[in-house]
């Protein structure tokens, strides 16, 4: 089996793909923040798409012009890709922008894209990372402490026996795959939740994750785990030991991959979070 480093594999890709949300004009001073970690890392790629949602058509016809400016400042050659509607439910303009911009790699005729998003850093350790050639899909688990329990803690199901790929970072052969989210289902459970929000109180009434893993079975894709069996089981370790909750590891560095959350402006100055580091 041949063995490459993470920086040879995204030298490799087609692009880098990436979802960006724009709620409001302070965004964008929070977006450049996050993506100023990144020079080391974007620049290894030839081209870019980014799918962007924007809070309301008012605010897209505005900021538009900027968040295109903000964007090509740290990604190369950008196809932008501006929907046309954001959804109050956060879990449909989620899935419909991630969708979007799958389509689009496809479209254009892409294979091998790193996907990523607006709010995540790549930190230079990521050069540490080591993986076999010629997979289909490369990621790293997520696990929270909920993810524990349901599998009583068992130590064989957790270390062997898990796949819940996160959503906010991954290399995909997009030529392989057919969708990511079916709208359809999407949409009907998305009209079910506004009529009853308390069968999901926190919006999230499809989970990627589990998307993102049935996509991965559906087509067959060939695996292969960022991080090695011995970092995983640290993460594990520490998943149990500090309670954590969030699966998704908000501010928590795992092997270079940053996920950024709880970060917010406040006297416009950004109140940014002690970052630790998982593995």
């Amino acid at each position: 089996m041949k063995r490459t480093n993470i920086r040879e594999l995204a030298v490799g890709c087609d692009a880098v793909a990436l979802c960006a949300f724009i709620g409001e004009p302070s965004d964008l001073r929070k977006i450049d923040y996050f993506q100023s970690f990144n020079a080391h890392w974007n620049k290894g790629f030839r081209r870019s798409v980014i799918s962007i949602n924007y809070k309301s058509p008012q605010l897209r016809k505005e900021l538009q012009s900027s968040v295109e400016e903000l964007f090509k400042n740290h990604f190369p050659s950008p196809y932008f890709i501006h929907n046309k509607k954001n959804w109050p439910s956060i879990c449909r303009s989620l899935c419909n922008m991630e969708e979007n911009l799958l389509q689009k790699c496809k479209e254009l005729g892409y294979e091998l894209v790193c996907k990523t998003m607006d709010h995540v850093s790549i930190l230079p350790e990521i050069s540490n990372i080591v993986v076999e050639e010629g997979a289909d899909f490369y990621y790293t688990n997520g696990l929270g402490i909920g993810g524990c329990e349901t599998r009583n803690f068992d130590e064989e199901k957790l270390l062997h026996d898990f796949f819940f790929p996160q959503t906010n970072f991954y290399f995909l052969n997009v030529a392989k795959v057919d969708y990511l989210y079916n709208m359809t289902e999407v949409i009907e459970r998305g009209r079910a939740w506004e009529k009853n929000p308390s069968i999901q109180p926190n919006g999230y009434y499809i989970t990627c994750e589990h998307e993102l893993a049935n996509m991965v079975s559906r087509n067959n894709l060939h695996s292969c785990d960022l991080l090695t069996p011995d970092e995983w089981k640290r993460i594990v370790e520490k998943v149990i030991f500090y309670n954590l909750g969030d699966p998704s590891f908000k501010n928590l560095s795992t092997a270079g991959i940053l996920h950024w959350g709880s970060v917010g402006a406040h006297d416009n100055k950004l109140l940014v979070p002690k970052v630790e580091r998982l593995v």
